[in-house]
């Protein structure tokens, strides 16, 4: 605005750049009830010059001009404009989404962490599509008319991770970090041109980050943006005492405090700022002000800093430097670190992140800010003390005022754990701070040793922490300070509120444990007996404690062979006996129990329970399922086995155990369970598989009818499946577990599975998760068919019989065993094995008669899902064998029986084989027609693989036809698909894209009707 501005825009103006009423009035230096007055319409004729004051206060918002080209805002209310025009950015998850993009522009954020971010751990089971939907719409709002799957863009995806690229002028967020380092690097030499650089910065925030979001603005992000705009006010203030225009930082430094109501640190800033623009009074006001506040909520008086500016102020002297031991007292460094083990090996990104500590530590001195924590979290035995002691000894010449060390003792079984003000009351003692000057009360010995450390460059290492509230009395409170906590446990808490960057440790990958133990056994030992240590490692698994231990067993017996200590740690009952270096610190089992007795009734239980899991992961409500327990309940229970790392939280509501934690629990539950209560727990479980399976049948079949119609007992959940996509990623998700179980429920009860049970098995293994092998599906099938019939033998091993061959004969030998005991349903499915058996190693006319047979069994029977499996083999097979016509009949009535069954999964594949008959018969027209149906429901059920097959079969159709831009269209598609670049239908992707193939090949010889 040029001229004097109108009441009401001076209100709009005030909202749109974030300011309250109170911070105008006071950069404009009236009351605030006249601007009150003024904005609400009751003055009539303001006194000559105040809406000019307020003109002048008002900071420009370079955002309201209409410039050309994209603009992204975030500092605030997150909205977008395109050449002026505000772009819409949908529902405020999907705005979340672009919030948490742009926060952390052009890197790469993968979509976990997309989901931690707006649900945290209650995010909905459709989590990963809902984020893949948000992404899809956010880009058609960006890039409008770009490609789905271009490679370029400002939204790209790589893999499972996305990567928003924008400048600097289209980003708030970036301009507002370019300017304030530009600020950074003018202020020595060009104080007033780095003073306008700050004003620039600080005029972007319109508000508080992601205002309207509070999935962005009160989460972990808005913590980082908020960081970053307090440490910018606190530079700019500095800055602008420095050149003798205190008053032009007023504002932003109002605001500051406003926000952070008990930093000291933002107080001293503006009471120096209002002293250095003539007001002292309201610096006395200030501090009085902050004085009560923390007396009333914290219980403590105002720190060194505070009460030495409160002095400066009465005096209307000079800023104090910190408070330093008293002159001629000898100033001691403490080095209280303990010995660094040897032989340090792996966490190499780890260590890259405690050394960007030290970068931040520089940047934070500079500018004022906080100290710098890292908190180090991992289970038991996961080597967390090692890499804090090791990298600091790496760092300790870069701490001149000495380390301080701490055992916090959080989970030790035997010492107590130790309080915050005994650890203060040592850390004061090795300060060298006399007894008389330590006071009594523990507050004031917390205030005096936040004094000490004030302006020193100090590392501490609190180890073995219990929460976050044992270790926050502990921190410094002035910047040059780098603190590096260890816990068992998440310090969630202090991340959120101390901004402490966290560092999960895993379990060693094979290289770094192959490497710990190549260190304590030699590696000529490791290179000598390869199998067996691959073998240890996966038994230790590749926990660093365990392998150490049983490093130091074999370094004990340079004579035996590590082999001997592997036939004692096979037997998991006897593992934690083994892993024992027969001392406190050394005992795996002890460690353990350490972090199990602080977990509440129900969580215990939770743990025990799951030693009895068959599979290495399990979902929510498998978990709630087998403790009998309300998903709720059973969450709360997984989240407290997830913060203390005795349960890892693989995806969103998904959670595994390593191996010797899983003993663990096995073992406390044969000590803590009757047999009764395991007995029914793996009951509950069992249920929860085959009622789910059953529920994914019903999914793909609706026709279906299943076996056991009854409700799931009391105490069962089932999974949440509700379309066929879903039911098939289940299925493949859980298959480890359901292999195990059924695989365990025959051996225990063969005369549990009748005929009909032994079919729902076949189906399971052949239409959900055949894929993968049958083995399971025929182990599962010969243990159950328990006494064998007279004359029917078990199959054994022929001299140089190859894979197949082997797998042949326990395909006949099933089909003779179903046949001497009349089960119809039964003999089918084997014969089903048999036919894509023998598909595979390229004899498509025996396969086709096991096909037949199997077609002829199951329409017999009344199974009419494996009678669409049956005529989609079929047809395949006259495919293979030249019969296009043939193959054209029998998927026909494939795809008009899935139709009746509303499978959409044979649907498709028969929809594939009939494009790829038409195909062979010339019938380009219906190719297309029937490979565009085959896509588009391979694609709508997640079926990538099999989706990049009939893109490649309906680009070779498009060709055929003539349509080559339509055929390159659909070959990049197909890539797009495949997740793997190596797999094979990549190869001719990209020979078909590179034009070397230049005539359609024969139809290809895969799936038939899997899914």
């Amino acid at each position: 605005m040029t001229g004097p501005a109108d009441p009401r825009e001076i209100r709009a103006r005030r909202r749109d750049v974030g300011l309250s009423q109170r911070d105008l009035a006071r950069l404009a230096g009236i009351p605030v009830g006249t601007l009150r007055d003024l904005e609400q319409g009751r003055t009539r004729h303001p006194r000559p010059g105040l809406l000019e004051r307020l003109e002048r206060a008002l900071p420009a918002d370079a955002a309201t001009v209409a410039e050309p080209g994209l603009r992204l805002r975030i500092l605030g209310p997150i909205a977008a404009h395109r050449d002026g025009r505000p772009l819409p950015l949908g529902p405020p998850q999907q705005r979340a989404v672009l919030g948490l993009l742009a926060l952390r522009a052009g890197e790469v954020v993968h979509r976990a962490e997309l989901v931690e971010g707006l649900w945290g751990p209650r995010a909905p089971g459709a989590a990963d599509n809902l984020i893949q939907a948000y992404v899809g719409r956010l880009r058609h709002v960006l890039d409008p008319g770009r490609p789905p799957r271009a490679v370029d863009g400002r939204l790209v995806s790589t893999g499972r991770s996305y990567r928003l690229q924008l400048g600097v002028d289209e980003l708030d967020w970036l301009a507002f970090q370019s300017l304030v380092s530009q600020a950074a690097g003018l202020a020595a030499a060009a104080p007033e041109p780095a003073a306008g650089r700050y004003e620039r910065a600080l005029a972007l925030w319109r508000g508080a980050p992601a205002a309207d979001l509070d999935e962005v603005g009160t989460g972990a992000a808005g913590a980082v943006l908020h960081r970053a705009w307090a440490a910018a006010v606190a530079e700019y203030a500095r800055l602008a005492a420095g050149i003798g225009r205190c008053d032009r930082s007023l504002p932003a430094l109002w605001r500051l405090v406003e926000r952070e109501p008990l930093d000291e640190r933002a107080h001293a800033l503006l009471m120096r700022a209002l002293a250095g623009s003539g007001d002292p009074a309201a610096a006395a006001r200030v501090y009085a002000d902050i004085r009560d506040r923390l007396d009333v909520q914290l219980g403590l008086q105002p720190g060194a800093e505070l009460t030495e500016t409160h002095q400066e102020v009465l005096r209307q002297g000079r800023p104090a430097t910190p408070v330093r031991p008293a002159a001629g007292a000898a100033s001691p460094v403490p080095r209280q670190l303990p010995l660094a083990l040897p032989g340090f090996v792996g966490r190499g990104a780890a260590l890259k992140m405690l050394d960007g500590l030290i970068d931040r530590l520089d940047e934070a001195a500079a500018s004022g800010g906080t100290i710098i924590i890292s908190a180090i979290g991992g289970a038991a035995g996961i080597g967390k003390t090692t890499l804090a002691v090791h990298w600091a000894h790496l760092v300790a010449d870069r701490f001149p005022d000495g380390q301080l060390y701490a055992d916090l003792h959080g989970f030790d079984p035997v010492t107590a754990s130790s309080g915050p003000a005994e650890v203060i009351r040592d850390f004061l003692d090795a300060l060298a701070v006399p007894a008389a000057r330590i006071p009594d009360s523990p507050d004031a010995q917390a205030a005096l040793f936040r004094s000490l450390l004030s302006g020193r460059q100090m590392l501490i290492v609190l180890d073995n922490a219990r929460d976050s509230e044992q270790v926050r009395p502990l921190l410094p409170a002035g910047p040059g300070c780098v603190v590096v906590v260890t816990s068992r446990r998440q310090m969630i808490g202090l991340s959120a509120a101390e901004g402490a960057h966290l560092i999960m440790l895993d379990l060693f990958d094979a290289a770094d444990a192959r490497h710990l133990l190549a260190s304590r056994l030699g590696a000529a030992r490791v290179a000598a007996e390869q199998a067996a240590v691959t073998e240890l490692i996966d038994l230790c698994a590749g926990l660093p404690l365990a392998l150490s231990i049983a490093a130091g067993r074999i370094a004990a017996r340079p004579d035996v062979p590590v082999t001997a200590l592997l036939t004692q740690l096979r037997d998991t009952r006897r593992q934690l006996d083994v892993l024992s270096a027969g001392e406190g610190g050394g005992d795996l089992r002890s460690l353990f129990a350490c972090t199990y007795r602080q977990l509440s009734p129900a969580a215990a239980g939770m743990f025990r329970l799951l030693g009895l899991h068959p599979g290495p992961e399990l979902s929510l409500p498998a978990a709630a399922s087998l403790a009998g327990l309300p998903v709720t309940e059973a969450w709360r229970a997984l989240a407290e086995l997830t913060a203390t790392h005795l349960v890892t939280e693989l995806t969103p509501d998904r959670y595994g155990l390593h191996d010797l934690l899983h003993a663990y629990a096995a073992e406390l539950a044969r000590e803590h369970d009757s047999p009764a209560e395991r007995a029914a727990a793996w009951d509950r479980s069992a249920d929860h598989y085959l009622h789910s399976l059953e529920l994914a049948d019903r999914l793909r079949w609706p026709a279906y009818r299943p076996i056991r119609a009854a409700a799931p007992p009391p105490g069962v959940t089932l999974a949440e499946l509700v379309d066929p996509a879903q039911g098939l990623a289940w299925c493949q998700a859980e298959r480890p577990a359901l292999t195990i179980l059924l695989i365990h429920a025959a051996d225990t009860d063969p005369a549990g599975y009748p005929e009909s049970r032994l079919a729902d098995v076949w189906r399971y293994f052949h239409l959900w998760s055949h894929r993968h092998d049958l083995a399971a599906a025929r182990r599962v099938a010969r243990t159950a068919a328990g006494p064998l019939p007279d004359g029917v033998s078990q199959p054994g091993p022929v001299r140089g019989a190859g894979p197949p061959d082997r797998d042949r004969d326990e395909y006949r030998w099933l089909v003779e065993v179903s046949l001497r005991r009349g089960e119809r349903l039964t003999r089918a499915y084997p014969l089903f094995g048999m036919s894509q058996l023998l598909n595979r190693v390229g004899r498509p006319r025996p396969a086709l008669d096991y096909a037949l047979l199997a077609r002829d069994l199951c329409q017999a029977g009344g199974d009419r899902p494996g009678a669409a499996l049956a005529l989609n083999l079929i047809g395949r097979e006259h495919l293979l064998l030249g019969r296009p016509d043939r193959a054209a009949e029998s998927s026909r009535q494939a795809l008009d029986l899935c139709r009746q069954l509303g499978d959409l999964a044979g649907e498709a594949f028969a929809a594939d084989s009939l494009g790829l008959a038409a195909a062979s018969l010339a019938d380009h027209p219906s190719a297309v027609a029937y490979g565009v149906r085959a896509a588009e429901l391979f694609a709508r059920l997640g079926e990538t693989d099999a989706e990049a097959d009939a893109l490649l079969h309906l680009g070779r159709a498009h060709r055929a036809r003539g349509d080559s831009a339509a055929a390159v269209g659909c070959w990049h598609r197909a890539l797009a698909a495949l997740d793997d670049p190596q797999h094979p239908q990549a190869t001719v992707l990209r020979e078909l894209l590179a034009g070397t193939v230049r005539t359609p090949g024969p139809p290809a010889s895969g799936t038939c009707g899997e899914s």
